[in-house]
């Protein structure tokens, strides 16, 4: 299974169209769960998984980390990339 998750901010406006982008990709996905970690709500959280900066994604594959991005990045890219590790899982 995997599972992204993005960390972000009320007041951080890329979050929000990164939430909303993911959102939609990951509804027209299967095997792939999403979720959002406000690292306001939950700074701990945040701190525990090394994640200083938003936006961050962290891409995990049967709860391990495979990649992650934060900051400036390419959705595209690291889409494309869950999207080949999805179809080398699949076989």
């Amino acid at each position: 299974m995997i599972s992204i998750v993005q960390y972000g901010s009320d007041t951080c406006q890329p979050c929000g169209a990164l939430e909303t982008k993911l959102g939609t990709w990951v509804k027209e996905q299967e095997g792939i769960e999403y979720s959002y970690v406000s690292v306001e709500l939950e700074p701990a959280k945040a701190a525990q998984q090394g994640v200083f900066t938003v936006p961050a994604i962290v891409v995990y594959m049967d709860g391990k980390e495979i990649t992650r991005r934060a900051g400036y990045f390419s959705l595209d890219e690291l889409l494309a990339q869950v999207e080949d590790i999805k179809t080398r899982i699949e076989g």
